[in-house]
């Protein structure tokens, strides 16, 4: 076929002769293999660990040594492999323009840091008030950094959404969210105002993707994912570990730590010491009736006349609910950890200065416990991840500035942990030889396993979903696509040839099973309205010759495909997943079928 881009490579031609038949949809399986063989352990085990060591003022200090560090797993001192020392000017993270390709890869050069902002619409009912959200706006335009590459996310009813990309200028961003929050003042600007600041921004090429982003800003203005007051707890606790799922596996192939800036009311779960789950209900929600002894007193205070002790929060670790949600935490722990993640957990309320007409506004408290229990939350999950918590604070300003900062000053310690069959809960500490130094390194991390341990189908279904539901692109496995124009086919439908790409060094090979591979591709066209209107899966798995691993290494592997679609706009996305190591990517591209 006709390639609108001139990229030498040559096809695999092997993969033609362990190609299975096209599957028609993603949801049918394959015939049940045995795969008791399998004992290739994909993922390395090298636990990477970013450090921040700053002075009491919070500025980095330079210039440590690998001997200066020492970092315990489990209590054990472990040798350190690699050490390095970021300290780099934020920059513009870019992908290949060229007509016709797409990829997830992102040309960041080395080790470098970059910024998210997520606004938790789920556990932050006070969002619900028009006035709280003008503010938290106002607030963005005024202390985004212009030179740092930044994310803006919002959680709500309806899930992620991505409304400004790091890939795109935060000039952007900057300009949307003037906008807006020009808006919100009841300003009367007329659109050559609104150009003109378009443009002093240095963003006129951008006006489009202002407009997009303004769009997307003044949805998140009108409040269309309100009413969060009594959402239920477990829907609540899936929605956020499903944003930090998505948003982990979406960060992974991007280089260097980044900072997770969430302005939220607080988390509906805590983690206890050895990372499980652990509801605050359980404290704030108050016990049974028949630990308060049946019916006496109403139902109210026990035979002695008083209330019982409350149960633990940890008791919720042993709950059904929460023994079904374990799966998923872990899962998400693992991600978070791959990613180089720290979340910076930011009280709304401090970002918010409220007006006397909100005092009906509902706080967080009255849905998940006392103020200290939901500060709880953010400490915890800070603590993990290696940020810091913030609230009951004046200088939220600079607590906004420094979680910035953070993600591209501080150092990168790696060390190799030892190998375990099932995942499991690691604490973890980071000293430094140096006195009066503050060091901050996540506490713990989730160990992984083998994907082909348990139920390796049911793994690939969940992880083929998520990747087509997400509104980010995952980039666990870094991948091209090549799309060529439509060409006539069957009916009133048009075939659109295309070419999947895993990249060199993208996909394991089991050496120990006879250089054993497995891959899924899928691709996937949805019209509009986000109906699907096309459709083509395919699983290749074969064992290498000694040549053609060598061929792999140097070129990856290429899947070719047509899907076949009626004229009109569509949003196709195209999935590779690695089934020996569990890594998944995706690339999204828009097309338009004449």
């Amino acid at each position: 076929m006709t390639r609108l881009v001139s990229f030498p490579r040559r096809f695999l031609s092997f993969v033609l002769a362990c190609l299975t038949a096209a599957t028609p949809a993603f949801g049918q399986t394959a015939p049940p293999q045995d795969q008791s063989a399998a004992t290739f352990q994909a993922e390395s085990n090298l636990v990477l660990v970013p450090v921040v060591v700053a002075d009491r003022s919070g500025k980095h200090i330079s210039g440590l040594q690998q001997s200066d560090f020492v970092v315990q797993d489990q209590g054990k001192e472990q040798k350190i492999v690699s050490f390095e020392e970021v300290k780099q000017a934020p920059g513009q993270m870019t992908k290949p323009q060229r007509p016709g390709e797409y990829t997830n890869a992102v040309d960041a050069g080395s080790a470098r840091g970059m910024t998210i902002i997520v606004l938790d619409q789920v556990n932050t009912p006070f969002l619900d008030q028009a006035y709280a959200r003008a503010q938290l706006l106002k607030f963005l335009a005024q202390h985004i950094n212009a030179n740092e590459p930044t994310a803006l996310i919002t959680v709500g009813r309806k899930g992620v959404r991505v409304i400004h990309d790091f890939t795109t200028e935060t000039a952007v961003l900057l300009a949307a969210l003037k906008r807006v929050s020009a808006r919100t003042d009841n300003l009367t600007a007329s659109h050559a105002t609104a150009d003109t600041t378009v443009a002093t921004i240095g963003v006129g090429a951008n006006a489009q993707s202002v407009m997009v982003e303004t769009s997307a800003l003044d949805a998140f203005y009108r409040g269309t994912d309100g009413s969060y007051g009594a959402f239920q707890l477990t829907q609540a606790i899936e929605l956020t570990l499903s944003a930090l799922m998505h948003l982990a596996i979406g960060m992974e192939g991007i280089p260097g730590r980044k900072s997770v800036i969430w302005a939220t009311g607080g988390f509906p779960f805590t983690l206890t010491a050895s990372g499980e789950l652990a509801s605050l209900r359980y404290n704030t929600a108050g016990a049974t009736r028949s630990q308060l002894g049946g019916a006496t007193a109403g139902g109210v205070l026990g035979s002695s006349g008083n209330l019982p002790p409350l149960p633990e929060s940890t008791a919720a670790s042993n709950d059904d609910i929460f023994a079904n949600l374990r799966p998923q935490i872990q899962r998400t722990m693992q991600a978070l950890n791959k990613a180089q993640i720290a979340i910076y957990p930011i009280d709304a309320r401090g970002l918010v200065a409220y007006s006397s007409a909100a005092s009906s506004r509902v706080r967080i408290n009255d849905v998940y416990g006392t103020e200290a229990q939901t500060h709880i939350t953010m400490n915890e999950i800070a603590s993990v991840t290696g940020g810091t918590a913030y609230y009951n604070t004046n200088d939220i300003t600079g607590a906004f500035d420094r979680a910035t900062n953070e993600s591209s000053q501080y150092y990168l310690l790696g060390y190799y942990a030892e190998k375990e069959k099932k995942p499991g809960w690691h604490k973890l500490k980071v000293n430094v030889s140096r006195p009066g130094v503050e060091v901050r390194a996540r506490t713990g991390y989730m160990s992984g396993v083998a994907v082909n341990a348990k139920k390796p189908d049911e793994l690939r279904n969940l992880d083929i979903r998520g990747a087509i539901a997400s509104p980010l692109e995952y980039t666990g496995l870094p991948m091209r696509v090549y799309v060529d124009p439509a060409v006539a086919g069957a009916g009133n439908k048009k075939k659109v040839p295309f070419e999947i790409v895993a990249q060199p060094g993208a996909s394991a090979i089991d050496t120990s099973n006879k250089n054993h591979l497995q891959l899924d591709f899928l691709a996937i066209a949805r019209d509009p309205q986000g109906e699907a209107a096309g459709q083509v899966a395919q699983k290749i798995e074969t064992n290498l010759a000694d040549n053609q691993l060598k061929q792999v290494a140097a070129e990856g592997v290429n899947y070719k495909g047509v899907l076949q679609l009626p004229p009109g706009s569509y949003q196709l996305r195209f999935i590779v997943r690695d089934n020996l190591t569990g890594r998944i990517g995706s690339v999204v591209a828009p097309v338009q079928v004449q």
